[in-house]
């Protein structure tokens, strides 16, 4: 067993053996001596600043702070869905300047999709080891590189090559975004949260024929791609700047200093110059140790507390003197405990090697594999409507690429206000629930929910409401483009069939992280995964299957298997809070083979 591996279940064993899943304890690094730190702690005691150590928020950051840094992993997330469609317009253009033919125009979109569904499971994998921000820089390095390059290709191999580099450096942010928002937000105000950031990634595939349609006809389909560097280097350069790391196996609840921004290293070296932080060093400097893979979040207030110190007392922890008295460990437990938190935390994060295959294991959890089969099934409807609107409004309306692009906009406006809504809803109704069953806000604020909390309920309960709706809309939508009805109708319901899908990914990536909070980006990683590779096979039908049946019928049987694939959330609002204590059960009964090997 490696070094790694063996401190994961020595950490896993003593956690389990005083009862940490409800506490953080707090680890003291001082270079001062045991009087020292007994004055520390004595004083610390007898003073009201107590409550503040063991009531520490789930996060330090202000809400206006939490709001910047989703707005900037929005605007991220924005940039992958909306180089997938950018270019939708220029197809024809591409096609005819490379003197290639309409299918390798579209292999390019088919294996974009492909690459930026599995590169997600890679980055999330890094994400949830290295830091946030790590990963966020170099991939943004990595699309604005490839931007220019397709700027400036030649030859269709160029070009298909350098989609599929674009593709996989843009999307990462679909799960590191997802990531952040889990390190940063309770359950409590998740939903809204996630809102946002679906807001970012709904409008992307939404406003690129927009602009893909202008500039490609004004300036050339080359131009898509130099306007695609241009916009993504000033939200690069406030990754860099402003956006702080985040995960909270290196930073805490923000309190911790790792990966910082340039502005974080500037104010340090700043402080450091003029006293400041050689001061905090000599005293204490207190961090929360968020442990992986096991939940962290909540924090109590203990009227008594007691230190426990390693030999050469520079590495101390302080914990509840009720718990070490009714969970009978003794000093040494403690003592070995504070070395393997401290030798787990000083261990080099970049020599973990990534796991791209993570994301396939959450398949074999069966709340999550109906879940995601949910989602990807509605996902690849939604794609169904937009990947064919170009060439049903052209044909049936007559419309060129910049009008095109302007029916798009309905899309977006849809999305925008599915974004927005359904996020309140799902903060509404975790509230809701949570005063049903005397919970009171002290513990909806907590980072972590009681495993008997119905968040199934809370965020899918209203899901099903959504998806009949779509499947309406996506009737009458096709049957209108068949009878060729005013132009003005099916706008309005592309518009309604965004909002719909819209809110319930919402729901679903909220209820993701939930489920897996310490894993949130490759937990999103999967979902991002499934929805692309069945987008990319509705690319690959929808032509066709218009041809072959008709856009009426077409669109009648897409609707009759989404129905169809409704069962499947009365099966996960039944099963799945079952099946979630099941996992919870094995997560335990790990932990106890772990204590005894």
């Amino acid at each position: 067993m490696s070094d790694e591996k063996m401190a994961d279940a020595d950490v896993q064993k003593y956690d389990s053996d005083i009862n940490v899943t409800n506490l953080s304890s707090t680890i003291i690094t001082s270079t001062a001596n045991n009087s020292s730190i007994s004055k520390f702690v004595e004083d610390d005691l007898n003073t009201d600043k107590e409550s503040s150590i063991y009531d520490a928020p789930y996060s330090i950051l202000s809400r206006r702070q939490k709001v910047m840094i989703v707005i900037t992993i929005s605007i991220s997330g924005f940039f992958s869905p909306f180089s997938t469609n950018i270019y939708f317009p220029a197809l024809s253009l591409i096609q005819n300047d490379l003197h290639v033919t309409e299918k390798m125009v579209s292999l390019t979109i088919t294996m974009y999709m492909i690459t930026q569904g599995l590169s997600p499971s890679f980055w999330g994998s890094l994400a949830d080891n290295w830091g946030r921000r790590p990963i966020l820089i170099t991939t943004f390095l990595i699309y604005t590189l490839a931007c220019i390059g397709l700027a400036n290709t030649k030859d269709y191999a160029s070009l298909l090559s350098l989609r599929m580099l674009q593709a996989f450096g843009s999307s990462s942010a679909v799960a590191v975004g997802a990531g952040i928002i889990g390190d940063i937000s309770t359950p409590a105000e998740r939903g809204g949260y996630m809102g946002v950031f679906s807001m970012g990634t709904m409008l992307g595939p939404l406003l690129g024929p927009v602009l893909g349609g202008l500039v490609s006809n004004e300036l050339g389909w080359r131009w898509i791609f130099w306007i695609l560097a241009i916009l993504v280097v000033p939200i690069w350069l406030v990754q860099i700047v402003f956006l702080p790391e985040t995960l909270r196996s290196l930073v805490g609840n923000g309190s911790g200093y790792a990966n910082p921004s340039l502005l974080q290293f500037f104010k340090r070296r700043y402080m450091s110059k003029k006293g400041n932080q050689n001061d905090d060093e000599s005293h204490t400097t207190a961090f929360t140790y968020s442990k992986k893979n096991k939940s962290d979040e909540s924090f109590h207030s203990f009227s008594n507390a007691a230190e426990v110190c390693s030999d050469d007392n520079r590495t101390c922890i302080k914990t509840p003197i009720d718990t070490i008295n009714d969970t009978n460990k003794s000093l040494n437990e403690l003592h070995m405990l504070s070395t393997i938190a401290k030798r787990k935390i000083e261990k080099h994060r970049f020599l973990v090697i990534p796991n791209p295959l993570q994301s396939l294991g959450f398949l074999r959890e069966k709340d999550i594999a109906i879940l995601l089969l949910y989602n990807s099934l509605q996902y690849a409807g939604l794609y169904c409507v937009l990947t064919s609107l170009t060439d049903l409004f052209t044909e049936i309306y007559g419309l060129n690429a910049f009008q095109i692009g302007l029916c798009f906009l309905s899309n977006g406006f849809g999305a925008a206000l599915g974004s927005f809504t359904s996020g309140k809803i799902l903060n509404w109704r975790f509230r809701k629930i949570a005063t049903s069953l005397n919970i009171d806000n002290v513990h909806t604020k907590r980072g972590n929910m009681d495993s008997e909390f119905p968040v199934e309920k809370a965020r899918m309960g209203v899901t099903w409401i959504w998806g009949v709706a779509f499947n309406v809309a996506l009737i009458v939508y096709g049957w209108c483009l068949h009878f060729k009805v005013h132009i003005a109708v099916p706008i309005v319901i592309n518009c309604l069939l965004s909002y719909f899908s819209t809110s319930t990914f919402n729901a679903t990536n909220t209820l993701l992280v939930d489920l897996f909070p310490n894993n949130s980006a490759a937990i999103v990683a999967s979902n991002n995964l499934t929805r692309c590779l069945l987008g990319a096979v509705s690319v690959m039908i929808v032509q066709s299957g218009v041809q072959g049946i008709g856009v009426g019928w077409f669109f009648t049987t897409v609707s009759l298997i989404l129905f169809v694939s409704r069962v499947t959330m009365i099966i996960e609002l039944k099963y799945g809070p079952k099946w979630r204590m099941e996992r919870l059960q094995r997560q335990a009964a790990a932990l106890e083979d772990s204590d005894k090997a």
